[in-house]
């Protein structure tokens, strides 16, 4: 019977594997990634129309505790879909600029929000952040936002 696994072989097949690890785990990485690829000035992903009736719940996102890194200290409209009680969507407000009658939240205490009818393009966030599966999180250039 024959070995088809000879040692030149097995070291052969070994050095393939090595090379080609190496190769991947180089190229996969893309820790210089463009960011027009996320963030406020990305691509838009989704669009919430000035014609359907999104209400949310606007703050400004604090720091939970000394590791929160997440997108602190920014304005954010937390939207759960009426269809879908636990789907949970997140918006960072990109043009907060557009805000200037919301000044008041700054001084809400914790946990404290105020409603707001809003509408705009979604874009992908450059930070992640583990989440379930029902629970959302982009960014928001508002084109439309009115506090009910």
């Amino acid at each position: 019977m024959k070995n088809l696994f000879t040692t030149s072989k097995v070291s052969k097949l070994a050095t393939y594997i090595l090379i080609f690890s190496i190769l991947s785990l180089s190229s996969g990485c893309n820790c210089d990634a463009d960011s027009s690829d996320c963030g406020c000035d990305s691509e838009i992903i989704a669009t919430l129309p000035v014609t359907t009736k999104f209400i949310g719940q606007i703050a400004i996102k604090r720091r939970a505790n000394s590791t929160d890194t997440f997108y602190n200290n920014k304005y954010w409209i937390t939207y759960i879909s009426p269809d879908c009680p636990s789907c949970i969507h997140h918006y960072i407000i990109c043009n907060e600029e557009m805000l200037t009658a919301f000044s008041d939240l700054q001084t809400l205490p914790l946990g404290q929000s105020a409603t707001v009818k809003f509408a705009g393009d979604l874009r992908e966030p450059c930070a992640k952040t583990i989440s379930p599966a029902t629970e959302t999180f982009e960014h928001i250039t508002l084109s439309k936002i009115e506090r009910q």
